[in-house]
């Protein structure tokens, strides 16, 4: 099994409040897909080949030793037979040994899918309960509603609510956020996007939930305009005025693109009543298949452009991420994090499909004995057996027809996973005493 080293950006489901942040221009997009959704189809398919997630290792800058520092891994990433991501393990480096810290359990039904995050308590050695998310999708992978809750006193409590519709073109025309209080749901904030007829987004406007009126009120408005290519090129940004009650003009927001219609400059400008002032710029550049490869960010002080950000990133030929490097400049030198991920390639998804049907585990439920065949097998295959929580149990190679002794197995659900060059299967083994 060939495998490439991947560096990326850690991605992490963080819920604010509406009321603490401005919403930017086209990032209401981010909400359209939960990080469960993100690790399910977490490949890059090719005409022939498959790029499925393998394991993961997080690294911080050591400002001391001014080396990068392992900090984090997750590993064990098990896919369902339709390449959705069922589970993965994390674990932290304490210095001198890996030790649990995130047990992630994904499941589906149909368009309902549920992420259980548990952490590890190494007081009594179990896995212990911490959040999880319930998404549901549309037809066409749009995410409806996505509801967050907390583990407490042995029960789940409801936390945040999110609601989302879209327009025909599936682009997303409202997000409404709610919070959990005295046993209801009650509105927070609500965006509201508006699109010209070839869906790129005219304004959105962000509205609060007033305590006092029951009603959302106005706090921010962002209208933008597009040129002949489709690109945003400026953005006006508004604040409502609750003292005059209209809205002031508050930031204007310039961007640049390549014929390619990727962001190559950004220009963030504030208004002190009489001009525009630089506040914030960042340029961009992107490799041959229009990957990212830099973003940089500067600050304005002083009539003059400081240093803020770095973010680097490197891609396979099949666009996956290699590398990423995430640092933020102190007035001295640079610190960050960067993220390693580990890719295994395998065949097309069609391709696997027929493989599939050609191999044969049984029984399932199994006790004692497991058997697997495989017909036309003439590459050299893998076996590995992990438990729930991503242990692996046993890896060995495997024939055409292969016995396992699982005699000493406790009861429960057990992951299978079988690869070789011509592709990867996962399977689900249960075992009952």
């Amino acid at each position: 099994m060939k495998k490439l080293l991947v560096l990326l950006l850690l991605v992490s489901i963080k819920h604010s409040n509406a009321q603490t942040s401005k919403i930017k221009q086209t990032t209401v997009d981010k909400h359209q897909t939960s990080n469960a959704r993100y690790a399910a189809n977490s490949y890059k398919q090719a005409q022939s080949t498959v790029s499925l997630l393998d394991s993961t290792k997080y690294w911080t800058w050591d400002t001391i030793s001014f080396s990068w520092k392992i900090s984090n891994k997750t590993i064990n990433y098990m896919y369902d037979g339709q390449y959705r991501n069922t589970s993965n393990l994390t674990k932290h480096w304490n210095g001198t040994a890996w030790v649990d810290k995130l047990l992630v359990t994904n499941t589906y039904n149909n368009n309902i899918e549920n992420q259980l995050q548990q952490n590890w308590n190494a007081g009594n050695s179990v896995w212990v309960n911490n959040q999880q998310f319930t998404s549901t999708y549309d037809a066409s992978n749009n995410l409806l509603n996505s509801v967050e809750q907390l583990w407490s006193t042995n029960a789940w409590v409801n936390r945040f609510n999110e609601i989302y519709t879209y327009n025909a073109g599936n682009k997303n025309t409202s997000y409404v956020e709610q919070v959990w209080s005295n046993n209801t749901w009650y509105n927070d904030s609500r965006n509201i996007m508006h699109y010209n007829a070839n869906n790129i987004e005219t304004d959105y406007s962000i509205s609060l939930w007033n305590l006092n009126t029951h009603a959302m009120t106005d706090s921010a408005m962002v209208t933008n305009t597009i040129n002949g290519s489709n690109n945003i090129n400026s953005a006006i940004d508004f604040d409502w005025n609750t003292v005059t009650n209209v809205f002031d003009t508050v930031g204007l927001d310039s961007y640049t693109y390549d014929a390619h219609h990727n962001m190559l400059s950004s220009l963030e400008q504030t208004s002190n009543g009489f001009s525009w002032v630089n506040s914030t710029k960042g340029t961009f550049t992107y490799d041959a298949n229009n990957n990212q490869t830099s973003d940089i960010g500067y600050y304005w002080v002083n009539n003059a452009w400081l240093n803020d950000t770095r973010i680097f990133n490197t891609y396979d030929g099949y666009s996956n991420n290699l590398s990423n490097a995430n640092k933020r400049w102190t007035g001295h030198t640079w610190i960050g994090d960067s993220t390693h991920y580990y890719y295994t390639t395998i065949t097309s998804i069609e391709q696997i499909d027929n493989k599939h049907q050609q191999v044969k585990i049984y029984p399932n439920p199994a006790n004692n004995i497991l058997h697997i065949e495989m017909e036309m097998l003439n590459e050299k295959t893998e076996l590995k057996l992990f438990d729930i929580n991503g242990r692996l149990l046993l890896n060995q190679f495997i024939q055409d027809k292969t016995t396992v002794d699982v005699s000493g197995l406790n009861a429960g659900v057990y992951s299978l996973n079988i690869t070789n060059n011509e592709g990867a299967l996962t399977k689900k083994l249960v075992i009952v005493k």
